[in-house]
């Protein structure tokens, strides 16, 4: 099978992927381990306002505090600094809630490229449509993160910074199952979300062959 990854260069998705203030982030993050990496992953989905300087600073404080042991406290207070002072500077940037939410997404979606595209080197992309045996799945749909290699089997992640919900987004839910269908059951077509998953869900979604993760099963995953 013949799968070709189109990234959509021209979305305004592409601006955010080069700020400085998420590569530095992201740069940082792959380079940490499960509990630095959930403490990020907390911040940025349970914090998607524009806020004051003083309020942003209390809030993303202390969701990185919250529930630290004295140990923890000892071996992470450096990496644990730095990562505020970062997400300070991410969240400090956006001019309103619109360009803060793009931010956000691109951190997600930068994060998961550094996970996804080593595994296919010649065949990878975000934002991508995607063409199967000379025919594009969708004129209008995209996906997140994209990888695909000549062995017939890939990943592609749809990823929010919050949560997904179905009944919002019911469109690109059926383009994912598109995806699935096309490309095949040796493939993972996922919808990877900061929020906590609900059971319920998992089994909904794994029913239609659409993989479910949260911060928590990815951290297992990647970290």
């Amino acid at each position: 099978m013949i799968v070709r990854l189109h990234s959509k260069t021209t979305c305004q998705e592409f601006t955010y992927w080069e700020r400085q203030e998420v590569n530095d982030l992201v740069n940082f993050l792959i380079q940490q381990d499960q509990f630095v990496f959930l403490k990020a992953a907390a911040c940025i989905r349970n914090y998607y306002e524009i806020m004051s300087s003083d309020q942003l600073i209390e809030k993303l404080a202390l969701e990185i505090l919250d529930g630290l042991t004295t140990q923890q406290m000892h071996d992470y207070q450096e990496r644990l600094l730095e990562l505020l002072t970062m997400l300070i500077t991410l969240y400090s940037s956006a001019g309103d809630r619109s360009e803060l939410n793009y931010l956000r997404s691109a951190v997600v979606e930068k994060l998961l490229s550094f996970k996804i595209y080593p595994l296919y080197p010649s065949n990878n992309g975000h934002h991508c449509k995607i063409e199967c045996e000379g025919n594009f799945i969708s004129e209008t749909n995209d996906v997140d993160i994209a990888g695909w290699d000549n062995s017939a089997k890939g990943e592609f992640y749809e990823c929010k910074s919050g949560a997904f919900s179905r009944s919002n987004s019911e469109n690109k839910y059926k383009f994912l199952c598109d995806i699935k269908r096309k490309v095949g059951s040796g493939s993972i077509v996922a919808i990877f979300c900061l929020t906590a998953v609900i059971k319920q869900h998992v089994d909904e979604y794994h029913n239609d062959g659409i993989e479910l993760f949260d911060r928590f099963s990815l951290a297992k995953k990647f970290f």
